[in-house]
């Protein structure tokens, strides 16, 4: 019989569950027995300091749960979380630890649906079953001294220990630490997942083994994250919303819901405002899908600042493309800006076009030029026409009957309706606007809605949209900033290549002899200005933002810079690891622990900085329909069709007697089937 053992308390017996006595007696066979006493085993792989016993008493239950671990290790086991029992005050009472789930080959079971029981019980699909090791440990506290003294202790294993090499991969179980777990939802603001995200904490740490997690753990918590925030989504995200407008000064935020479902919301911050207020010339707004997992529709409003680059000044989500869900955000846009653009810019949405001409009304309407010049095949002469700025509205009327004429297309329908509306498109119309140039098509906008998808997924509940769209709005801003302070000492590119014409091209040479003597004097006035207000950006609320995530950023910060300061001497080096073992241990004291009712709520709360709502009163949509995303019925190939047909269940033609996809009605050797061409020709 085989028997395995770390420290001679801890043996493999198969037959564990059963006490023991002080010893144990293994029959190598019927002549000849060995008594092996436990006392003697100790001393084989683990030293006797590192053996529980009983009455042991512990100042807090982190030292407790530190000892048995590290007994484990030593030994050859991990452990998990047993039972609690608590005091009348909801104070802990009693812990156990045990073993963590050992795995071993699944027995065959019977299992018969004919009798009530059978069809109640559910088989899980799994290949392992838990061994029922029956080792732990008991910690009691009590409640004046609030001391934790052990009152049960069980060494019996039925189940191999694991080698010391296997020690890393048992000690992750049930270690996901609040670093981890922040780590994960920071992650997804990125559009990274959970096994991503396990990857590079894998690599930050110098590889797997360092990691207290494993990649299952990581999975699992984004699970329980998503399960606790989903059912809360739409409220979550307008109670947040709520509170940044009661909180931050000039933030705008306006909803309306339709039956408690969320149908459109609109949001707008200082920082936007201050934008929109300088760069309100022109603005374009187009939008874009598979932002989020009930397809709510994105709208962002976007402008282009002093450094050529793409900004948005506010954005929205509607639940439909209709003009009354348009119109809502245009009266929200006004509402909080308080003015017009002098133009907006476009595609040919019906609804949308409907909308700007009811709600702003003053303000120029441009349609995006590629949507109308991407409808016509042959466009190369049309373009010369088409895309002139420099040409009069009269002279571009007469160039467009010319090329009527020329191709022969005065009869067409399609041309004729894009002249008539020429007033809101052709860049010849637009002339008599300051700033008409800036944009001639909606690809700003196209270029400001890649770069949110690059932050999102279509899977994204709304809270994790708002994390990504705040992600993807601080990295703009960041870029915004960076310019203005590197324009402070040198001019735009675009100004750099005009002097460069202007010096190599513009100039010419004159020599004049006179008797006189003129003298001119240029006096360079430096008007000096007060310094431009900085563009405070707003703390945001989601990750990061909460009191505990700051002070662990913080924490991390002064450990960062430690680290840094003393990396170059190892002495000093082993000095602050020392030091930091013994904050550790400090820390871990006085640690009072508490029941949790629902663990995981709390930690999302304090991770994300959420608030999850007992009651909701607002839900999100369902998943919605938008336009142009065609019939779920397509048509499918013949591929697709052979392959559906070969999955079919196959049965026995009683008239060709083989197992097929037919009966024997529509058999090919049906004779009534084999006359009807015959009765087509009579």
């Amino acid at each position: 019989m085989k028997f395995f053992y770390g420290d001679g308390v801890d043996i493999y017996v198969p037959t564990a569950g059963k006490e023991i006595q002080s010893s144990i007696d293994f029959s190598i066979d019927e002549s000849e027995s060995y008594n092996i006493c436990l006392d003697d085993l100790y001393h084989l792989n683990v030293a006797k300091e590192l053996i529980p016993k009983e009455k042991d008493s512990f100042p807090s239950l982190n030292e407790a749960i530190e000892m048995y671990r590290k007994y484990g290790k030593a030994v050859g086991f991990g452990i998990r979380m047993g039972t609690s029992t608590y005091y009348g005050d909801y104070t802990l009472r009693k812990k156990t630890y045990k073993v963590q789930q050992v795995w071993s080959t699944k027995e065959n079971k019977s299992i018969d649906t004919l009798t009530s029981r059978g069809l109640k019980k559910k088989e899980r699909k799994s290949y392992h079953k838990v061994t029922g090791c029956m080792a732990m440990i008991g910690y009691h506290r009590d409640h004046k001294s609030d001391t934790f003294t052990v009152y049960k202790f069980q060494a019996v294993h039925n189940h191999p220990l694991n080698d010391f090499d296997q020690q890393s991969i048992c000690s992750k179980i049930h270690k996901l630490t609040i670093c981890d777990q922040e780590l994960i939802v920071k992650a997804s603001t990125l559009n990274i997942g959970a096994t991503k995200a396990h990857k590079l904490q894998a690599s930050l740490k110098g590889g797997c083994d360092n990691v207290t997690a494993s990649k299952i753990d990581y999975k699992n918590f984004w699970r329980d994250y998503m399960n606790i925030v989903g059912p809360n989504d739409a409220q979550c995200v307008v109670d947040q919303l709520q509170i940044r407008r009661d909180n931050y000064p000039n933030f705008h935020f306006e909803y309306k819901l339709d039956d408690k479902v969320l149908n459109v919301m609109f949001w707008t911050d200082k920082t936007a405002k201050e934008n929109y207020s300088k760069f309100s010339d022109v603005i374009s707004m187009d939008a874009t899908y598979r932002t989020n997992r009930y397809n709510m529709i994105f709208v962002p409003f976007t402008a282009i600042n002093n450094h050529d680059n793409t900004i948005n000044v506010e954005a929205g989500l509607l639940s439909d493309e209709t003009i009354e869900s348009y119109t809502w955000l245009l009266r929200a846009f006004l509402k909080a800006h308080g003015q017009i653009p002098s133009m907006i810019l476009s595609d040919m949405d019906p609804a949308l076009c409907t909308s700007i001409s009811k709600e702003f009304q003053g303000c120029r309407h441009r349609l995006c030029m590629w949507h109308i010049m991407s409808k016509i095949p042959a466009k190369k002469q049309l373009h010369k026409i088409v895309w002139n700025i420099h040409l009069e509205p009269a002279e571009f009327e007469s160039k467009w009957n010319l090329m009527l004429d020329k191709f022969k297309l005065r009869e067409n329908k399609w041309l004729d309706d894009m002249y008539n509306k020429r007033d809101k498109w052709i860049p010849s119309c637009f002339r008599d606007i300051p700033m008409c140039g800036l944009m001639k098509t909606t690809s700003r906008s196209e270029s400001s809605n890649s770069f949110f998808n690059v932050f999102s997924s279509p899977s994204n509940l709304l809270v994790n949209f708002m994390f990504n769209f705040d992600t993807a709005i601080a990295k703009q801003r960041h870029e915004q900033k960076r310019l203005d302070i590197a324009s402070r000492n040198k001019a735009f590119i675009e100004v750099q290549k005009e002097i460069k014409k202007a010096f190599t091209l513009c100039f010419q040479k004159t020599s004049l002899i006179v008797n006189e003597t003129q003298e001119c004097t240029i006096v360079y006035k430096n008007h000096k200005t007060g310094e431009r207000p900085h563009f405070k950006i707003l703390h945001r609320w989601g990750v990061g933002n909460t009191e505990t995530s700051n002070l662990l950023h913080e924490a991390s910060y002064f450990y960062e810079k430690c680290v840094d300061s003393v990396s170059h001497d190892l002495g000093k080096l082993q000095e602050l690891v020392q030091s930091l073992k013994t904050l550790s241990i400090e820390c871990e004291k006085n640690v009072v622990t508490k029941p949790n009712t629902n663990p995981i709520k709390e930690i999302v709360e304090n991770v994300v900085g959420l608030h999850i709502p007992n009651e909701i009163d607002i839900e999100a949509p369902s998943e919605i329909r938008t336009k142009g995303s065609g019939k779920r019925n397509r048509m499918q190939s013949s591929a697709e069709k052979a392959i559906a047909k070969s999955l079919k269940v196959k049965r026995k033609c009683t008239r060709c007697n083989e197992f097929v996809n037919h009966d024997k009605r529509n058999c090919p050797i049906n004779p009534s089937k084999l006359l009807m061409p015959l009765k087509k020709h009579q």
